[in-house]
């Protein structure tokens, strides 16, 4: 057997749930909105007052074919279905169980494994993620979730896997929105870059990570820093890499690019709109942020840029969502996310 669960995405703002309740059967096909959360943590993270859950109807005899089997059996959904395309799920058995996605031909296909210079998905959620960012015709990704879910080094490391390794972008683009610094900007000391430096710290601190990794898994933190920022500086150097402000996408076209937005929460849905549209052909574009981390002053749950581009682009071939909730930064990171929450 295998349960439905909550949709991840925020209820409206009267608190109406995205899910209708079905008829379960002794088989079913386990999912939410683009992860595998359970139905609590899912409606905490959403904020959502009453998701309902659901079950469908799968053949048992497919089910247990698909668990056995490792050819690629897809199970056929109903066009009825209330799941919607690039929806993850699990589907459960006796004793084993298996992540699957439902593909735009309403069927459902079994991930594999697949890991990014040397970074492996530690849970369930981060497999869903994983599987988004690395096809290619899922062009429009959003991740949420608290921090220390990986949702930024999971973006981060499956772009450099398709620029460095399968030569599928030419470049890697990563944004953030400048909303904390405001008005202080200009009083900071240095060029535009040296004051930039500190509010996209959290995107070198990842790239070190991942490029230290992939030099060594075997290294101590201190070993691999060092030549890790050279490694950076030559993808810079070479065009391979930029990390810019928000700013600078307005108003370009971006053919050829793989795209990460983080801190995508303070994005307004015309910001979403705008970067969005300024996708070239072949550029891929993720929207990784934390739905209750919102700095800008005038956007809440449900006006921020992750949610409406998720509302408005879900069952998309083109799009696909994921929220992680399980934090893999330390026990105390993740102790700290869900007791202090304000």
């Amino acid at each position: 057997f295998a349960d439905r669960m909550a949709d991840p995405l925020p209820a409206d703002e009267n608190g109406n749930g995205k899910m209708s309740r079905l008829v379960s059967s002794p088989v079913a096909a386990s999912s939410a909105k683009g992860n595998g959360t359970s139905e609590a943590s899912a409606q905490k993270q959403a904020g959502a007052s009453n998701a309902t859950t659901a079950q469908e109807e799968v053949d048992p005899d497919q089910i247990c074919r698909v668990l056995s089997e490792s050819d690629g059996l897809h199970i056929e959904v109903p066009a009825e279905s209330p799941l919607f395309i690039n929806q993850y799920v699990t589907l459960k058995g006796d004793s084993k169980s298996a992540l699957a996605r439902i593909h735009s031909d309403r069927k459902l296909r079994p991930l594999i494994e697949r890991s990014a210079l040397n970074i492996s998905p530690r849970n369930r959620e981060q497999r869903f993620a994983m599987d988004a960012l690395l096809d290619p015709d899922v062009e429009l990704v959003t991740l949420a979730g608290m921090a220390g879910t990986g949702k930024t080094l999971l973006a981060i490391a499956c772009g450099l896997e398709q620029i460095l390794e399968e030569k599928r972008y030419r470049r890697l683009l990563v944004a953030r929105p400048v909303i904390p610094m405001g008005r202080d900007l200009g009083f900071l000391p240095g060029e535009l870059g040296e004051k930039l430096r500190p509010w996209m710290q959290p995107i070198y601190d990842n790239l070190e990570f991942i490029l230290g990794a992939d030099d060594d898994p075997g290294n101590q933190e201190g070993d691999k820093k060092a030549p890790a920022q050279g490694t950076i500086q030559y993808l810079m150097q070479s065009g391979l890499l930029a990390v810019e402000p928000l700013t600078y996408i307005r108003g370009r076209s971006i053919p050829e690019q793989y795209v990460i937005v983080d801190e995508a929460q303070n994005l307004s849905p015309h910001e979403a709109k705008t970067i969005i549209t300024r996708a070239g052909e072949g550029t891929k574009i993720v929207f990784t942020g934390d739905f209750f981390q919102i700095d800008h002053p005038y956007l809440n749950l449900y006006s921020n840029g992750i949610t409406f581009t998720s509302q408005r682009m879900r069952n998309e071939s083109l799009f696909a969502h994921v929220t992680l909730t399980k934090g893999e930064r330390s026990r105390l990171a993740e102790l700290a996310s869900h007791r202090m929450e304000g």
